[in-house]
C-alpha cells in the first residue's frame, strides 16, 4: 500500500483539493518500528499526526522517578494527534510513544499538517475532534487515579479486559503492565492481586490471571 492509498482513508481526505492532497503525500513518511522501539519522546520537537498502518502503539507519560503511566493505545487504522498537539493548540503535551508490537505507521509531518488545518476547516474539525477524544481518555484516567482507590482501579481494569477480549482462559498480562495501565506501583498491584486471590475472585499464575468470579469481582470495591 502506498502513501496516497493510506492517506485516502483519512475522513477529511475528500475535502482536500488536489494541491493539498499532493502536499500531504509529499510531506508524509512510512516508518517501521520493532516491538519496544521508542517512536517519540517529549524531548523531541513536535512530531506530527500518526496513522497506524499495522501493529499497535502506546502513548504514556513518565514520572521523574521513571515510573510509566499508560494514557491510551492506538491500533491498526487509528490515528494519534497527541503527538501533534503543539501545532494544534500551541501547547506541548509531554508524552512518550512506543511500539507495543512490530508496527508500521504513516507520519504526517507537523509543519505541513499545520498548513493544511489552517486553511481547511474540514481537516481542522476532524483533527480537533480526534484530539478532544484522546484528551477525554486522559482526563478519565486521571480522574480514576485521583478519586478511586487501588482496589477499585485494579478490579475495574481486570473486568474491562476480561469483557473486551472474552478472556475465559485467562488474562495474559504482567503485573508491571497492569501497574502502568492503572497508575500504580508494581508492589501495590502485587499486594492487591494477592488479596483478590485470597478472596477466591482470581487465580494468579505466571503472566496470567484467571477470573474465577466476574460478578463478584465487579462488586469488589473495598478500600485497600
Amino acid at each position: 500500500m502506498n502513501k496516497e492509498q493510506i492517506l485516502s482513508e483519512l475522513p477529511f481526505w475528500g475535502f482536500l483539493n488536489k494541491i493539498e492532497q499532493d502536499e500531504l503525500i509529499k510531506h508524509s513518511d512510512i516508518k517501521e518500528y520493532k516491538k519496544g522501539n521508542l517512536i517519540y519522546n517529549n524531548l523531541n520537537e513536535c512530531l506530527g499526526m500518526i496513522k497506524v498502518i499495522s501493529g499497535r502503539i502506546r502513548v504514556y507519560i513518565m514520572s521523574n522517578e521513571g515510573r510509566e503511566i499508560n494514557l491510551f493505545e492506538v491500533r491498526e487504522n487509528e490515528c494519534c494527534v497527541i503527538s501533534a498537539a503543539c501545532i494544534i493548540n500551541k501547547t506541548n503535551f509531554k508524552t512518550d510513544i512506543s511500539a507495543e508490537e512490530d508496527t508500521t505507521i504513516l507520519l504526517i509531518r507537523n509543519q505541513k499538517l499545520k498548513s493544511i488545518i489552517d486553511k481547511n476547516i474540514e481537516a481542522k474539525s476532524h483533527i480537533y475532534e480526534l484530539l478532544n477524544n484522546q484528551m477525554a481518555q486522559i482526563l478519565t484516567l486521571m480522574q480514576n487515579m485521583l478519586f478511586n482507590d487501588l482496589n477499585t482501579r485494579l478490579s475495574d481494569f481486570l473486568v474491562e479486559i476480561y469483557e473486551k477480549n472474552n478472556c475465559k482462559d485467562g488474562i495474559f498480562i504482567t503485573q508491571e503492565e497492569i501497574a502502568k495501565n492503572i497508575g500504580a506501583s508494581r508492589e501495590g498491584v502485587s499486594r492487591m492481586l494477592k488479596k483478590l486471590e485470597k478472596e477466591n475472585l482470581i487465580m494468579i499464575s505466571r503472566k496470567k490471571i484467571i477470573i474465577k468470579d466476574i460478578n463478584k469481582l465487579k462488586k469488589s470495591k473495598k478500600c485497600d
